[in-house]
């Protein structure tokens, strides 16, 4: 007989590993790709509808090509801003979601914008739909107009956005957060021997903190959660985190392929404490002045396909029901001749 394969970790399993797992340069390399062709995309939207704004007139609309469009480095500081809005909302006294409620909402306004970009959609709109979904996600669903009145914002305009996050989202709504690790982490603490409570429990609450900021990173798209539980520990209490890796170590002495993973993970906790460090750095930059500005810039260069109020909508939605009326039109037309053809006294 073979060897006993091991099945493995539920996780590893997950659309989240196999779908939602990158690297820190395929992440840039996404992000400028990204960047890069909505810009083309929307310069060339953008003189369609001032060329169907101004129907023959002299427009006072902005020349594309002297605009200035946001960078990647631009939509990062919008999409950090709207993260801290989400808990924001999240712990309002109306509200008072719950952590996973919050940490999923910010999950799926982060997978978003790696397949769209704030020129396409803004943020602020995304993120009310995001946390609508992740309250049905997590089992915590309060009714639309509920949700809607207490932010002062049209549930219509909500709802209308769920069907377009869901397709970016690839219709995978489960997430692993790392606060669910980290809850698992610190019931297994429980089994070192000598355990003092009260250090530990000062452990896992400054761990909790750092596990909420990781949040606002791309921490979640490059380790996998338990990774993540396990750096918040480690940062919170360096001696603690050893001592129980050092327990799972001596469990781990009969399988030596996990065991050189287990030794590796001083130099992955290394880099992930460096991204952490960097990303929460401008995360912290991008405060209400900053993304004011950014905003103003945003209005000049969203696109405009996206609107329905603007000229380009107008002229492609008249001329979709324009080749829908001569379908009709063709179709009665066939109908009228067959009609003709098969009557017996004509």
């Amino acid at each position: 007989m073979g060897a006993e394969v091991e099945p493995l970790p539920l996780y590893e399993q997950s659309s989240q590993d196999r779908d939602w797992r990158f690297s820190v340069s395929s992440l840039a390399k996404m992000r400028q790709d990204l960047n890069r062709a909505a810009i083309q995309r929307i310069k060339s939207t953008l003189e369609e509808d001032r060329a169907a704004t101004s129907a023959g007139t002299e427009s006072d609309a902005a020349d594309p090509s002297e605009l200035t469009f946001l960078s990647v480095q631009d939509e990062q500081a919008l999409v950090s801003f709207y993260l801290t809005k989400i808990a924001q909302i999240s712990q309002a006294p109306f509200f008072r979601f719950s952590h996973t409620v919050e940490s999923t909402a910010m999950t799926f306004l982060k997978r978003f914008y790696l397949r769209n970009t704030c020129m396409d959609y803004h943020p602020k709109k995304i993120m009310l739909t995001c946390l609508f979904l992740a309250t049905k996600t997590e089992n915590q669903m309060v009714p639309i107009d509920f949700f809607a009145s207490k932010l002062k914002e049209d549930q219509a305009a909500i709802l209308s956005l769920e069907f377009v996050i869901s397709q970016s989202l690839k219709f995978q709504y489960s997430v692993h957060g790392a606060h669910n690790a980290l809850r698992g982490l610190s019931l297994d603490l429980q089994s070192l021997p000598g355990l003092d409570e009260t250090r530990s429990a000062g452990a896992l609450e400054r761990a909790r903190e750092t596990v909420k900021a990781s949040r606002l990173t791309d921490l979640e798209f490059v380790f996998p959660p338990s990774q993540i539980a396990l750096l918040a520990l480690w940062q919170a209490d360096t001696e603690l985190a050893e001592q129980w890796l050092q327990s799972k170590l001596d469990r781990l002495q009969p399988h030596q392929g996990q065991l050189k993973e287990m030794s590796a993970l001083g130099n992955v906790l290394t880099t992930a404490q460096e991204l952490l460090a960097s990303q929460s750095a401008q995360c912290t930059a991008a405060t209400t002045e900053v993304v004011r500005t950014i905003d103003k810039r945003l209005r000049l260069c969203t696109n405009p396909a996206k609107d329905p109020n603007s000229a380009i909508s107008k002229k492609r939605q008249a001329q979709v029901e324009a080749e829908q009326l001569e379908k009709k039109r063709a179709k009665a037309e066939t109908h009228a001749a067959k009609v003709e053809e098969e009557d017996p006294f004509n």
